[in-house]
């Protein structure tokens, strides 16, 4: 779904206390420039570097994210602001012909409605097989929008092509490891840099230790990978991935833009697969511009990114990570809980950015700590459905853009709620006219543009139709 209007909207998070960091990205000809090399580089080319800033860098707490080209300069109160830095970083680049971007630590929040329960609460049944979806989960039962998907055909379909273990980050809050559903994913990972990753990273503590008070992460992670078959919960849309979750947000669900990107440069030393992002930044210009900066290293090194457009019905333009697209990215907005109908859900984000929709409204996620069942709303649920079909196929060691390509070309049309179609207005929001309907399915993929895929990507074919991933594709 794509309509390329120009809307007003709200910011994704209020009013914060000034931000204690401030993130740094300067580039010369030969490569990255530490900032705190900047007074001496100013000295030697006959400059006097401003005394007090050139005195707080030689002592300041300076974290170097090598792989998202930045540095996050920890600028507390009583000591050198960011105004200040940033001023003296864009002076000293222009003197030394060097390119930078400097701003204040941003904010960032969980998309998505948290979870709900239905009023009557049922027991858990035995282990036993489900017919629908194949797997011994107790709880598949309740895992309708699974079975609208025919996952149990998809996972018969891809399971003789799987050639690899796909590794997936996850941005969140944190998840439980010793939850049943959980603890077969978790793997001990080898970081480029050296040294091993025992699970996943938190970042708020600096510690492998993850926390859960929020139970945002654990609603996606149970969507994407809950492991499948295993006698206990439910199955992931994904069930066999190496899942890392990289905690960024707090119990509020709120994570500054240095920790998204701290989180982003782990990924990139991990060497993930796919990272996916149930999360969104409202950002400035130059906050932005060091996200793009990240965004753009981590497709280079051929990571894929999924990520959430956001709610609240409203035109998602500048919104974070969803905004940036490329070749390794796919936007995800939510349907209406429909079996029959493919209706984008009159809360879900929308705008030219979005590429896919997928179901997002009343996921079941399993059960709390009181053994109540728990539903899971928004593009935070639709984006880990997207993640894990992304997974499937690249267990099957399909390309990252050919398996991009297959599912946008495998796809159904959405329809737009009565509601949306009048708030979008052409006269007022832009050049909207007649919808073009371009949609594209296994029956009409072009034979030619398949000829030289290999056997088991045309099997993707079917899986793809199969999986209902819906689309606006077209109206643009």
């Amino acid at each position: 779904m794509r309509i390329p209007l120009a809307c007003s909207f709200a910011s994704l998070v209020g009013a914060t206390d000034p931000p204690s960091s401030t993130i740094v990205s300067i580039n010369s000809a030969t490569g990255d420039v530490d900032v705190s090399q900047l007074p001496g580089m100013l000295r030697d080319a006959g400059y006097t570097p401003d005394p007090e800033v050139a005195s707080f860098l030689g002592t300041a707490e300076i974290t170097t994210l090598e792989y998202v080209h930045s540095q996050v300069v920890q600028t507390p109160p009583h000591t050198i602001d960011s105004e200040a830095l940033c001023n003296f970083v864009t002076s000293a680049s222009s003197k030394l012909s060097l390119q930078s971007e400097c701003a204040a630590d941003g904010n960032g929040e969980a998309f998505g409605g948290r979870e709900q329960r239905p009023p009557k609460t049922k027991e858990a049944k035995s282990a036993k097989l489900d017919m629908d979806l194949h797997v011994n989960d107790p709880d598949a039962a309740h895992q309708k929008h699974l079975k609208w998907m025919d996952m149990g055909k998809v996972w018969r379909l891809a399971f003789p092509h799987v050639k690899r273990r796909v590794t997936v980050a996850v941005m969140d809050s944190g998840i439980n490891w010793n939850d049943p559903d959980f603890a077969p994913l978790k793997g001990r990972i080898k970081k480029k840099s050296g040294r091993y990753l025992d699970g996943g990273w938190n970042f708020i503590t600096d510690s492998s230790i993850m926390t859960f008070v929020d139970s945002h992460g654990t609603n996606v992670c149970k969507i994407l990978a809950a492991k499948g078959n295993n006698s206990v919960g439910i199955a992931g849309v994904a069930p066999n991935v190496t899942l890392v979750p990289l905690q960024i947000l707090d119990e509020n669900g709120k994570g500054p833009l240095s920790r998204f990107l701290a989180a982003l440069h782990m990924a990139m030393d991990l060497e993930v697969d796919i990272v996916s992002m149930s999360l969104g930044y409202y950002l400035s210009g130059a906050q932005a511009r060091l996200m793009q900066r990240g965004l753009r290293a981590a497709q280079e090194r051929g990571i894929v990114l999924v990520s959430a457009v956001g709610y609240a019905a409203e035109l998602r333009e500048d919104d974070y990570p969803c905004r940036y697209g490329g070749p390794r990215a796919l936007c995800v907005a939510y349907m209406q809980d429909d079996k029959t109908r493919n209706v984008l859900h009159t809360n879900s984000g929308w705008g030219r950015r979005v590429d896919v929709a997928a179901y997002g409204t009343n996921i079941f996620t399993g059960r709390d700590e009181n053994g109540k069942l728990r539903y899971f709303n928004g593009s935070s649920a639709a984006t880990p459905i997207v993640t894990a079909l992304f997974a499937i196929l690249l267990s099957m060691d399909v390309d990252p853009m050919v398996a991009k390509r297959l599912i946008l070309d495998n796809v159904d049309p959405v329809e737009l709620p009565t509601v949306l179609e009048f708030f979008i207005d052409a006269s007022t929001c832009g050049e909207l006219g007649v919808p073009d309907w371009k949609f594209y399915s296994q029956d009409q993929a072009s034979p030619s543009s398949l000829a030289l895929l290999k056997k088991r990507v045309l099997t993707t074919l079917r899986l793809m139709s199969l999986a209902s991933l819906r689309t606006h594709r077209g109206l643009f």
